[in-house]
């Protein structure tokens, strides 16, 4: 970064257009008929949320109830915490007149809008109180972060901090909450939560949870993203973009009067210098000397860096850290029964690979445990609250049990059956590396075995792996999303 964009000494005062932006729109495909008895209670809906808006109401639900189950309509908006009253109604008007004239929305039985501002949702269920995660949307800055690692690990702590304010509203309060933490001395992380008012603390913070880890699967190593839930919304981004009590306020206009310069004639000879001109003077060879110094600290901030990437030749090319290194060799071995051929898995470009943390080969299991295949077995575990029984038995003397927990609980991610809910590499990556990131429940495994099956039966069959290594195993695709720029 050049030392002048880093240089912030002048703040203008500027005036922002009322005008709501408009994100993104999801309109389901299970849809009514013109002029239907639903489609009437639809517009009634729309119509009371409009009116509340008006009404300087941040949040409101409505019902509109049919003579049929099918015909009642529920509805609700939520304006963002910082927008002023004024906006919040033009954006919620906005959003109603969208949905109700927009050809893909205007007969569907759910939909729900999103603006800048403002979120707008009905749907033919109630769902009042509950959390919702989809459908869902990943809004990205296309900027990248230099340091990535260290950036997301920053994130996810201030995003975190900024849930559990949130999150400690009363039941029916509003529960938004802004954070700032500062990245370097030129540079500050700004982020914003937000859940619906009617939902529990509970059920936010586990929204917010959700929307807070999909900011991986959206916007890894990008300099701002938000994710949007019918629930409740996250954001972050590297300039203010909420209004904030605490923000700089402009200078004050100049005194509207001032005395006139005294005449030469009158002072001895010497003349007085206005205001404007010494103004004139001073302020650009304040600037100049203030660049001069951040220059020089750039400079030598740079050479420091040339001075110890050269004390140590090797540093590029051997491990940083060792502290990912958690079993020492003699652990190792004794697991491996020194490192025997009938633990391998298998080789790799960095050697043998060996059966851990289980210690037994999914494609052998079914033998072994009744039918039940290592993955089911692990689940089992999960669901019992005892994952540590996975563990092989010769490591049991010397391990972490909350690393094992940590270990297994990502591994059950990674065989989610929705795609979209697996972790990236640069997520698992960041989950083992850091303590703070809060990961999702895992629901059952794509390839979960219900019941069990007769060790004699199981036994009779002859599995081919190399089948079993083709066919199964390539659910496991890699799977894109679509993701809107901003």
């Amino acid at each position: 970064m050049s030392s002048f964009e880093g240089l912030k000494f002048l703040c203008f005062a500027t005036t922002q257009a009322q005008v709501p932006t408009f994100l993104h729109q999801n309109c389901s495909t299970n849809r009514t008929t013109a002029d239907s008895v639903f489609q009437i209670n639809l517009k009634t809906l729309v119509s009371s949320l409009s009116s509340n808006a008006t009404a300087k109401n941040e949040f409101h639900n409505a019902t509109v109830a049919g003579t049929k189950p099918s015909d009642t309509v529920y509805g609700l908006y939520m304006c963002r915490g910082d927008v002023p009253f004024e906006l919040c109604a033009q954006c919620v008007v906005n959003a109603t007149q969208k949905l109700s004239s927009d050809s893909e929305c205007s007969l569907s039985k759910q939909a729900v809008i999103w603006y800048d501002e403002c979120m707008v949702r009905y749907s033919n269920r109630s769902f009042f109180s509950t959390v919702d995660t989809t459908p869902r949307v990943g809004l990205l800055n296309t900027a990248n972060i230099s340091n990535q690692e260290s950036f997301m690990r920053l994130l996810f702590d201030t995003m975190n901090e900024t849930a559990d304010e949130a999150v400690s509203a009363p039941n029916g309060a509003e529960k938004y909450a802004t954070n700032e933490a500062n990245i370097s001395g030129f540079q500050t992380l700004y982020c914003l939560v937000q859940c619906t008012q009617d939902l529990s603390p509970q059920g936010c913070r586990t929204c917010l949870s959700v929307a807070i880890g999909q900011l991986s699967w959206c916007c890894l190593g990008k300099q701002g993203g938000r994710i949007l839930n019918p629930s409740c919304n996250v954001r972050y981004e590297l300039y203010p973009f909420y209004r904030s009590d605490t923000a700089v306020s402009a200078p004050s206009p100049e005194p509207s009067g001032f005395l006139p310069p005294t005449d030469s004639s009158n002072s001895g000879g010497s003349s007085v210098i206005s205001s404007r001109t010494i103004v004139a003077i001073v302020v650009p060879i304040t600037v100049a000397v203030l660049i001069f110094i951040v220059g020089i600290w750039l400079l030598s901030k740079r050479a420091a860096k040339k001075r110890n990437s050269t004390q140590d030749p090797k540093t590029e090319t051997e491990i940083s850290a060792v502290e990912s290194l958690r079993f020492d060799f003699s652990t190792i071995e004794a697991a491996t029964e020194k490192f025997s051929d009938a633990n391998k898995l298998g080789e790799g470009g960095f050697g043998e690979v060996y059966k851990i943390i289980s210690g037994k080969k999914n494609g052998s299991f079914y033998e072994t445990d009744a039918g039940e295949d290592l993955l089911g077995y692990a689940w089992k575990l999960w669901k019992d609250e005892t994952p540590l029984e996975l563990l092989d038995h010769s490591l049991r003397e010397s391990y972490a049990p909350n690393e094992v927990i940590k270990c297994i609980h990502i591994g059950l991610l990674c065989v989610q059956e929705d795609p979209i809910d697996r972790p990236t590499m640069a997520s698992v990556v960041l989950m083992l590396d850091s303590y703070s990131v809060t990961l999702p429940a895992p629901n059952q495994p794509a390839f979960y075995i219900h019941g069990r099956t007769e060790p004699n039966m199981l036994k009779g069959l002859k599995i081919d792996q190399s089948t079993i290594n083709s066919t199964s195993k390539s659910i496991n695709e890699m799977s894109t999303s679509e993701v809107d720029p901003r």
